[in-house]
């Protein structure tokens, strides 16, 4: 995954929605997996939590070029 690290994320309250239904030990290893796709690109993801995941992995990817671009304004700025 070609991005530039970020100390964060952002989790919407929407997302509750395709994760209401998971179990306690699904829900950790779906956060896990978001952490270790966030830090490390990883994408080693278990078939019962492809399907929310892939909605965060969507976020982030969507988030990571708008936050590069706002960083990069905020370095020509000063």
């Amino acid at each position: 995954m070609d991005k530039q690290m970020k100390d964060s994320f952002v989790i919407f309250a929407s997302f509750y929605e395709p994760i209401k239904m998971l179990k306690d030990e699904q829900l950790g290893r779906l956060f896990r997996a978001i952490f270790l796709y966030h830090i490390e690109g990883q994408e080693d993801v278990d078939d019962d939590i492809l399907m929310p995941f892939l909605f965060f992995k969507q976020q982030m990817d969507e988030d990571i070029p708008k936050c590069n671009i706002t960083f990069g304004r905020r370095a020509n700025n000063q």
